[in-house]
């Protein structure tokens, strides 16, 4: 009987272990990161972080391959009596340090694409934050060459619209920044006849700027908008227009020069 007893007490020890062990695992899956414990009179222990809940889903990555060392990281600055905790490819969030119980915490935005300029990218878009007087805030993230990564000065040009340095020493190198080396050869090869028409004068600067928008969309690098879908769309119906005129003229010419009858299979 005792080596029977003995025996359940081992079970039981067992069982409170794996329980235990169930219980730290759940305590450390987080949805969003949680915010360091605020200082201050009058806080009390038993006021809770607030769970933040992204909007959407954060894109796929895409980009210069070198930036995915990234991902599964993140990055915080306090400023202003605000942290800002940056996770690449991911999402950015804001956090009053206050001892106040309904201190501020929410998302400012969720990762998106990239932002490019010059044919080189510049940065990180991260639209779709939490709601902010009928909008939603929403992030640039401004990427500048530095020994190490380092999330940088916060500020706000426009009310919700937020822009933040992130220093790295991945944007020192040209090659990471330009564009041109990530395209595949296909996208490359349209690239390369987009600037010789641009050499040779047959192509405007806006209509240079469009198809590099075109390319950098096919790439993955840029999101496709509502507005350039009905764009795209416009575009499309333009050409059948354009096709349909040229259709039209060379049906007169057949009829004019050979007949009615003679020209069933041309159009």
């Amino acid at each position: 009987k005792k080596e029977e007893k003995e025996k359940d007490k081992e079970e039981e020890k067992k069982e409170k272990k794996k329980t235990e062990k169930k219980k730290e695992e759940k305590l450390a899956v987080k949805i969003v990161e949680n915010p360091a414990t605020p200082h201050g009179a009058g806080f009390s222990s038993w006021s809770k972080p607030k769970e933040l809940i992204l909007k959407v889903k954060p894109a796929n990555f895409s980009g210069p391959p070198p930036f995915k060392s990234l991902t599964g990281k993140c990055f915080s600055i306090v400023a202003n009596n605000y942290k800002y905790e940056l996770c690449p490819f991911h999402n950015i969030t804001q956090r009053e340090q206050s001892s106040r119980w309904n201190a501020y915490a929410g998302v400012l935005g969720v990762w998106k694409d990239w932002v490019i300029d010059n044919n080189t990218f510049i940065g990180w878009h991260m639209p779709n934050g939490d709601s902010c007087g009928g909008k939603l805030r929403q992030m640039k993230v401004v990427l500048v060459c530095g020994k190490k990564h380092t999330a940088g000065k916060v500020s706000e040009p426009k009310t919700c619209e937020y822009e933040m340095e992130f220093q790295t020493p991945l944007a020192c190198s040209r090659r990471n920044m330009a564009v041109y080396p990530w395209l595949n050869s296909e996208l490359q090869q349209q690239w390369d006849s987009i600037e010789q028409e641009k050499f040779n004068g047959d192509l405007t600067n806006q209509g240079y700027q469009k198809y590099m928008k075109q390319i950098w969309k096919s790439a993955g690098f840029v999101a496709e908008t509502l507005a350039s879908k009905s764009e795209h769309a416009r575009d499309k119906d333009s050409q059948l227009c354009v096709d349909l005129v040229v259709e039209q003229r060379v049906m007169l010419f057949c009829i004019r020069e050979t007949g009615r009858e003679g020209c069933h299979g041309v159009w």
